[in-house]
C-alpha cells in the first residue's frame, strides 16, 4: 500500500518495528507504557492519516514520536497526580511503613484496605463500650473491680476472682434445709434486741439498770444471750466505772460487771458474755412470775463521774 511520496507502510517498518524506532529517536523510557501502546497501535493507511505527508521513513518516525511525546506529557501529569496521592515516592512498589498496629508494614493498598476492613468489623461501637463500662461499675480502663465493704470479695478482684469468692463463700454456707430447729413441734421462740448507751446510763444513774427492748414473756426459758459493743466505753476519769448486762431481776448476770478499761467493754465486738448463756439447758433462764426485759447497768467509780462514749446490743433467744 503507497503513501505519499515512494515510501509505504511496508517499507517503514521494514527494518525495525516502529515502536523500535520511535523509542530510538525519542529516547522515550520503557516504563512509559501508554504512550508506546500509541505508538504501536497506530497503523497509517492512507496520507490523510498523516499530519504532513511524509516523504520518507525518517519524516514518518518523527511524526510518530510527537504523537508519542504528546502522550506521554499527558500521562507523565496524570503519573505524578497518583504517585502525589499514594503518599509515597515514585516508583514505590508497596505503602512503606506504618505508626500504628493496624495496618502491617510494607503493605499494597489492597492489603492496607483490607487490614482496616478487618479491624472494623471486629471492634464494638462507642455505644457498646460505653455500656459495658458502665455495667461493670468501675470507669474506663479499669483493671480490677476496686474495693468492697464487706469482707467475701477480696480488693482489686477481676470479675471472675469475684465470682470465684462469692462461689467459694456460697459453698461453705450450710443448707438452710439442713438446720434442725431446736424447738419441739408445737412450742412457740422468740427474740429480743436492745441497745443501750453511755448518755443512757447516765441519766438512770450509778448502779440503776436501764430495761431496754421487748418483753420475755412469763413462762418463757431464755435459751441464748450474746451482746454487740459497737462503740467502746470510756468514762471521763481513770475509766474505773463497770458495765454489767442481764435479764430483769435474774440472780445471774450474762455478763458480769466489768471496768470500761479492759474487756469486754474497751472495744467494738460481738461478745457471749461471762456466765455464756449458749443454749445448753443447764444455762437456760426461766422467766416467772412477770415478763422481764434485758437490763443493762452502769456503775461509776473512782474518779469517773459519767461515762462519756459507749454503746451496747444485747441480743436475746427464748422459747415458751
Amino acid at each position: 500500500m503507497a503513501l505519499a511520496g515512494d515510501k509505504t507502510l511496508a517499507d517503514i517498518k521494514a527494518e525495525e518495528s516502529i515502536i523500535d524506532k520511535v523509542q530510538w529517536a525519542k529516547d522515550l523510557s520503557i516504563k512509559h507504557k501508554k504512550a508506546v501502546l500509541v505508538a504501536e497501535s497506530f497503523a497509517p493507511t492512507t496520507s490523510a492519516d498523516w499530519v504532513a505527508v511524509p516523504d520518507n521513513k525518517s519524516d514518518a518516525i518523527d511524526e510518530l514520536a510527537g504523537r508519542v511525546m504528546d502522550v506521554e506529557a499527558a500521562t507523565g501529569t496524570e503519573v505524578a497526580a497518583l504517585v502525589a496521592l499514594s503518599g509515597v515516592a515514585a516508583d514505590e512498589e508497596d505503602l512503606g511503613a506504618f505508626s500504628g498496629a493496624t495496618i502491617a508494614d510494607d503493605s499494597t493498598i489492597k492489603e492496607a484496605l483490607q487490614a482496616l476492613e478487618t479491624s472494623v468489623e471486629l471492634k464494638a461501637s462507642d455505644e457498646e463500650v460505653a455500656a459495658l463500662i458502665v455495667l461493670s461499675g468501675v470507669a474506663a480502663e479499669a483493671e480490677n473491680l476496686g474495693t468492697f465493704t464487706g469482707t467475701t470479695i477480696p480488693d482489686s478482684s477481676d470479675v471472675k476472682e469475684a465470682l470465684q469468692a462469692l462461689e467459694t463463700e456460697v459453698e461453705l454456707k450450710a443448707d438452710a434445709s439442713a438446720i434442725v430447729d431446736p424447738v419441739p413441734a408445737g412450742n412457740a421462740k422468740g427474740f429480743v434486741k436492745a441497745t443501750v448507751t453511755a448518755a443512757q446510763l447516765n441519766a438512770a444513774g450509778t448502779g440503776v439498770a436501764v430495761l431496754a427492748g421487748d418483753a420475755i414473756p412469763v413462762g418463757a426459758y431464755v435459751t441464748r444471750v450474746y451482746f454487740d459493743v459497737t462503740e467502746a466505753f470510756t468514762g471521763n476519769g481513770d475509766h474505773s466505772s463497770t458495765v454489767s448486762i442481764g435479764i430483769q431481776d435474774q440472780a445471774v448476770d450474762v455478763q458480769a460487771a466489768a471496768a470500761v478499761s479492759g474487756a469486754p467493754f474497751d472495744a467494738t465486738g460481738l461478745e457471749e458474755g461471762s456466765v455464756g448463756i449458749d443454749g445448753t439447758v443447764a444455762k437456760f433462764v426461766a422467766i416467772s412470775a412477770s415478763a422481764k426485759q434485758v437490763a443493762v447497768t452502769g456503775t461509776i467509780i473512782a474518779t469517773d463521774t459519767a461515762f462519756v462514749t459507749g454503746s451496747v446490743t444485747v441480743y436475746a433467744e427464748y422459747v415458751y
